[in-house]
């Protein structure tokens, strides 16, 4: 779960961060610049080789 201002309105106001990070082996709550180096991984031409993948940028949750 990415903390963004409607998550926190909404599933992360009831505890619901607090829940997911229990579960991850990041033992963190992601934010928004934590997908950014994935995003610009996928969006470079170095990458051009990639097909086909689930990048799940998760930190280590269990909780999907």
């Amino acid at each position: 779960m990415v903390r963004t201002a409607t998550a926190a309105r909404t599933v992360g106001a009831g505890g619901g961060f607090e829940h997911v990070r229990a579960q991850q082996a990041v033992p963190r709550t992601q934010e928004p610049s934590d997908l950014l180096s994935t995003l610009l991984y996928v969006a470079d031409p170095g990458s051009g080789f990639l097909t086909g993948q689930t990048l799940n940028v998760a930190g280590g949750s269990a909780y999907l």
